[in-house]
């Protein structure tokens, strides 16, 4: 009998001490969620109830071969890759490459750990002012003719676009994803804070996963 009591008293006390940890860690979850909801309304850069609405399409696999696409203002501006690895080629190489295109400032990392895979690197990209001015605005009915470019390369070179968008550009962008996500093919977005330099990496990992969205 005595034995009896003393396991119904463990028992017991097990699964009160089992409901006082579940209280806890809800209680823990509770307060760690309202805290994130305080910060995120006291940011002054925060966007409770964003004005612009994207939808989503479908969203295919992202090849590894990209190309990038930057949105500011009404103008879009197509990243030149390709003079961009002359200038780093011209600059004689190192650790740290501070170049100068008529794009934009870039910052070219090379791989700092092996030293031997070109394909492996860090770039930042700061689009030129006075450039920018120079490039035309883009309107609602150059869209198509946008759109058959993107599946051309796509069909062509199997490249996929990535387009990186600062604030001021926000509203030439809202209008562009509307075409975007009727396109058959992959694509990423993502935002930029003015001022900032878009940041580049590559490496292997981008052919070995499929977590490359933004």
């Amino acid at each position: 009998m005595i034995a009896d009591d003393a396991s119904g008293e463990s028992a017991f006390l097990d699964i009160a001490a089992n409901t006082l940890a579940i209280i806890m860690i809800m209680t823990m979850l509770s307060l760690l969620v309202t805290e994130r909801q305080m910060r995120s309304t006291a940011d002054p850069d925060a966007v409770v109830d964003p004005p612009l609405h994207f939808r989503l399409g479908e969203r295919p696999v992202f090849s590894p071969m990209t190309y990038y696409l930057v949105v500011v203002d009404d103008r879009l501006l197509a990243i030149d890759m390709d003079r961009i690895v002359e200038a780093v080629v011209e600059s004689g190489g190192g650790a740290v490459m501070d170049l100068q295109v008529d794009q934009g400032r870039v910052t070219f990392i090379p791989d700092q750990v092996g030293g031997y895979d070109l394909n492996v690197f860090q770039l930042q990209f700061a689009p030129d002012a006075e450039h920018l001015t120079m490039l035309p605005a883009l309107d609602a009915g150059e869209f198509a003719a946008l759109a058959e470019t993107l599946r051309r390369r796509y069909r062509e070179e199997g490249a996929a676009p990535s387009i990186a968008v600062y604030p001021s550009g926000m509203n030439l962008f809202a209008e562009l994803h509307e075409v975007l996500v009727e396109l058959d093919l992959p694509w990423r977005w993502a935002m930029v804070r003015e001022g900032q330099p878009l940041r580049i990496t590559r490496s292997p990992d981008g052919f070995r996963s499929f977590s490359v969205y933004w």
